[in-house]
């Protein structure tokens, strides 16, 4: 009795996998796995914002390329320390940095491109390119975006605030969701920006 039954998924890992889903899915899937819970639990599962569709390739390069999004990730705080020891007052050359950062950029938004062509969903590059560019120079997560690009409590409480915790750019970042398609919300350690 009281005991943790590690055989049953915790309403965290459901939710993981609602949103590393199929984002035609997603509504669906949302809803049955409501069914399956009951109270607060229910009530939470059912406000879960779908993410935009470049949320939800976002994060599909988080779960599906990780070696991609973790180059993205390597070449940011590459960047940041060489823009700090810059502004530091050392003599560096920034170009080779900056277009090391600008390839893992581009790689990142092409896969993402890929892969949800693979699911017949079309992101805007723009939007893609923004959300990798302010993702790459986050500082203040281990994971990307609070599990995914997040709502959920993990990083930063996203999924009461309907907000997803971008750090330093995370005004940057919110700026393109709301001239975009909406508040940042969904989960790139599991979600990402929603609509």
């Amino acid at each position: 009795m009281g005991q943790h039954n590690e055989a049953m998924p915790s309403l965290e890992s459901n939710i993981d996998r609602l949103y590393e889903g199929p984002l035609n899915q997603f509504v669906a899937a949302r809803q049955a796995l409501a069914k399956t819970l009951t109270g607060d639990e229910a009530r939470q599962v059912k406000q879960l914002p779908k993410p935009t569709v470049a949320a939800w390739a976002v994060n599909q390069v988080y779960w599906r390329t990780r070696p991609v999004y973790d180059r993205l990730t390597k070449s940011g705080k590459k960047l940041r320390s060489a823009q700090i020891a810059a502004l530091n007052g050392r003599s560096l050359d920034l170009r080779d940095v900056a277009n090391e950062h600008r390839a893992a950029v581009a790689h990142a938004v092409t896969e993402a491109l890929r892969l949800a062509g693979e699911a017949d969903a079309h992101p805007n590059t723009d939007e893609l390119s923004r959300t990798f560019e302010a993702l790459s120079m986050e500082t203040d997560r281990a994971e990307p975006a609070g599990r995914s690009i997040s709502t959920d409590g993990r990083v930063a409480s996203a999924r009461k605030s309907g907000r997803a915790p971008e750090a330093t750019a995370r005004s940057q970042a919110r700026a393109t969701a709301a001239r975009t398609s909406g508040p940042i919300s969904a989960r790139i350690s599991t979600r990402c920006w929603s609509s």
